[in-house]
């Protein structure tokens, strides 16, 4: 009989926006990306990183990207998470309200800046876990033409998912899960901790 395998430690680094800061938690321990890491976790050297920043658009994440001190933490990590792409959407809508046109040339921009987000992670690290979570609908968003607006929510999810294909990574798809769900709301688009469980439930299966 050969000896037992032993466990690889995990570096577990969550980079993004106010959602992997956790706006809207009850408290540090409901975090769903520490949810993640317990089921990751398999000795005291194992241990993750919560580097989200609320107000963090893609174009700010891909800066952040370039910075040594980045580039050398995520060289080293076993698994990675990300989200952007929210902050952005809502400067538009912020300026713009519900304006297609904008909202269209906007998920373009976003689409191009994550697929070099996740580039430049796999540039830094090829064989990292790595995770993206995709969209749901903010509660705003329902007052206006739901199925106009769930058309562009899940298409910018079809290309997030394009663009973890070409990065060997996972797509972590919350738009089903959170259609109609207005509980699930802290506010007006951070999830509460019954959404943050929600999202946690969702990307435990693929960690």
């Amino acid at each position: 009989m050969g000896e037992k395998k032993e466990k690889k430690s995990v570096l577990f680094i969550a980079l993004g926006d106010s959602l992997t800061e956790g706006i809207g938690l009850a408290g540090v321990k409901g975090h769903w990306l520490d949810k993640c890491f317990q089921k990751l976790k398999c000795s005291t050297q194992c241990s993750w990183r919560n580097l989200g920043i609320s107000g963090l658009t893609s174009s700010e994440l891909l800066t952040l990207l370039s910075i040594p001190a980045f580039e050398c933490l995520l060289a080293r990590a076993t698994h990675i998470s990300i989200t952007t792409g929210g902050c952005d959407f809502i400067e538009v809508y912020n300026e713009w309200g519900m304006d297609k046109v904008k909202f269209i040339e906007r998920m373009e921009e976003v689409a191009l800046r994550t697929k070099d987000i996740m580039e430049q992670i796999r540039k830094l690290n090829a064989a990292a876990k790595l995770y993206l979570l995709g969209f749901y609908i903010p509660k705003p968003a329902y007052q206006l033409d739901i199925d106009e607006v769930s058309v562009l929510v899940q298409n910018m999810n079809k290309t997030y998912c394009k663009i973890c294909k070409r990065a060997q990574a996972v797509l972590i798809d919350p738009f089903a899960a959170f259609f109609n769900r207005f509980d699930y709301f802290h506010d007006e688009v951070h999830p509460n901790q019954d959404g943050y469980n929600c999202l946690a439930e969702l990307a435990l299966a693929y960690f």
